[in-house]
């Protein structure tokens, strides 16, 4: 029995073997299976230099899928590139870090044969205790070419694939922004979209370059393609440099925190009128004049705004037109929020974070949303220790009656909505019809738990309720051995409510 017992392995080892060079995925023809690789890919950003992932994870299965992976440019057009960090030298010799590094862009990027590029540039702000920053000469206050600042090597490389750059970003020094001068518009003849982020001038962090930008010598910002632009609110103190061609721009985002915009209530106005075809805007504003004497701006083809007002009045509001916004992100003072949310009859999503949660303002915001409004989140935002007002229990209360689309709400740092009202709210919305629209439910709560309703919520969760309800423990503060954890219970840890800008 033991003899046929072995003969039987030895049997099912020879089959299984054949089964497996049978197996479907080796008789996948090449083009499926390249198609199904590059699929792969990561859509919301670039690859990265990593094996623990594509494609370069694709490429160590088995030598076959190396070799497809190898021979599919399509597979290698898009790379993040990360400068090298000069103050950490734990890790050997930095040169050799370096050339490695250039040579492993070089090589991927070759690979691409003639595909259209999408590259990121990550430079570091911080420099070697021995690194020199370039000097300016007395006459024109002009740089001296630093050719052994890593960031100017990456830009070399990059600069030789340029007319097969089609998306890119760049986050370097203002010195090294001055090696794309050069390039005109016959040179980048792909460029679709640009980015750039300049980290020397943050704050009042020293720099290690001219604070001048020279905007006006960027000629490939007049790409004829160009349609989506990413700059720093702190760089738009003036737009009539920027040779940008805004009457075709579908996307732009200007970011950075609010109190550095260069952006105020006038020149933003400025800037959207300039932009008549956006599709999508992402704007930071500082300081803004009121009232504002600008005359109304209508954008009839934009369907995402993303608006941080900070401490600005939102009388800006006031002189905008968006009729087809369907996703609106607003973060600031909420005083003209009603009006302008009531103009918008195809919003569809609403997030608000802002420090002046007045009651009367958000039943007013509330109760102004279109029916299709599917998409609701309130956040609190403000310095640590001090006492904004939240969305309380009215609140839940209006939205049980209204917005019969409403598919998810997310509320954060919240401490004045009760569990009963929770509980209230989820009951009237699951009743309302068969098949009732409500599929998710998020709640930060500062406090403690004070009524278990899990059990009561269980019968929605088997329904497919998503329902997410986190408390902060009691004593928990700044000093709380879980700040910073991403399951923090502090309620000033990171969090999944807050967006991000």
């Amino acid at each position: 029995m033991e003899k046929l017992e072995e003969t039987r392995r030895d049997l099912n080892s020879y089959v299984d073997a054949h089964k497996a060079l049978m197996s479907p995925i080796r008789r996948m023809p090449p083009d499926v299976l390249s198609e199904i690789f590059i699929a792969c890919l990561p859509t919301h950003r670039n690859c990265v230099m990593s094996a623990t992932e594509p494609p370069v994870l694709l490429g160590r299965v088995c030598s076959s899928w190396r070799a497809l992976s190898l021979e599919t440019p399509r597979l290698l057009s898009s790379l993040h590139v990360v400068e090298v960090n000069q103050q950490f030298k734990g890790y050997g010799d930095i040169s050799d870090k370096l050339t490695l590094r250039l040579e492993t862009m070089k090589m991927w990027l070759m690979r691409a044969g003639q595909c259209p590029l999408s590259i990121s540039l990550q430079g570091q702000f911080y420099r070697s205790p021995n690194y020199t920053p370039p000097l300016t000469t007395a006459i024109a206050n002009e740089p001296v070419r630093d050719e052994e600042n890593p960031i100017n090597l990456f830009l070399a490389e990059l600069i030789q694939f340029a007319s097969r750059w089609r998306r890119v970003g760049f986050v370097l020094t203002s010195d090294a922004l001055h090696a794309l001068g050069h390039l005109t518009v016959e040179d980048v003849p792909l460029l679709e979209d640009f980015s750039v982020s300049v980290t020397d001038r943050v704050g009042l962090l020293p720099t290690d370059g001219p604070s001048d930008f020279g905007w006006a010598d960027l000629q490939l910002l007049k790409s004829p393609l160009l349609t989506r632009f990413s700059g720093s609110g702190r760089d738009f103190d003036n737009l009539r440099p920027i040779p940008l061609r805004w009457g075709v721009l579908r996307e732009l985002s200007i970011g950075g925190p609010a109190w550095e915009s260069g952006l105020d209530g006038e020149r933003m106005l400025e800037l959207l009128s300039m932009c008549p075809q956006l599709r999508f805007c992402k704007l930071v504003v500082n300081a803004s004049p009121d009232p504002l004497e600008h005359p109304l701006v209508e954008l009839p083809c934009l369907h995402t705004l993303h608006m941080d007002l900070g401490s600005v009045s939102s009388s800006v509001l006031d002189k905008l037109s968006f009729p087809k916004l369907r996703t609106l992100s607003f973060r600031g003072d909420g005083k003209r929020l009603p009006a302008f949310v009531g103009s918008c009859r195809r919003l569809a999503s609403l997030t608000v974070e802002t420090t002046s949660f007045d009651t009367y303002e958000v039943e007013e915001t509330l109760r102004a949303l279109p029916s299709t409004t599917r998409h609701v989140s309130l956040h609190q935002y403000g310095p640590v220790g001090m006492h904004y007002m939240s969305p309380d229990d009215r609140v839940l209360e209006i939205l049980a009656q209204i917005l019969p689309e409403l598919e998810s709400l997310g509320i954060g740092f919240n401490s004045t909505v009760s569990d009963t009202a929770i509980e209230q709210f989820v009951t009237k919305r699951m009743a309302m019809g068969e098949t009732p629209s409500l599929k998710q439910l998020r709640i930060m709560l500062g406090r403690p738990m004070k009524l278990d309703i899990e059990t009561n919520m269980k019968q929605y969760t088997e329904r497919g309720l998503e329902l997410d309800l986190s408390y902060a423990d009691a004593e928990t503060s700044d000093w709380s051995p879980w700040y910073g954890l991403q399951d923090a219970p502090s309620r000033w840890g990171p969090a999944w409510g807050f967006p991000v800008w």
